[in-house]
């Protein structure tokens, strides 16, 4: 992912290692080896909301959400689960099933 605010043009020096930006990614579909471990381990009842945090986790979008509801939220206990709950229902359409 792009940092949000990349400094690769620095007073004293230049940064050049930077990666590139990767753009939104599904985290969950493209790691084999963390699908195949989940399911090893016995944890492939929680595949589908993994798959779901995966996609969520790899999106650009969110991510500045993220940082702002932390940033709003300093002073109460929040855990990712929640956060993320909370990203997902205000940057996704309500579709009905």
């Amino acid at each position: 992912m792009q940092p949000l605010n990349p400094r690769s043009n620095l007073p004293t020096h230049e940064v050049i290692n930077m990666p590139p930006h990767l753009g939104d990614q599904d985290l969950w579909a493209g790691d084999v080896g963390l699908r195949e471990g989940v399911e090893n381990q016995g944890g492939g009842w929680g595949a589908e909301k993994l798959a779901a945090f995966g996609r969520l986790a790899g999106s650009r979008r969110p991510l500045r959400r993220l940082i702002s509801l932390i940033d709003t939220r300093r002073s109460s206990r929040h855990t990712i689960g929640t956060v993320c709950v909370s990203i997902k229902s205000s940057s996704t359409p309500r579709t009905t099933t």
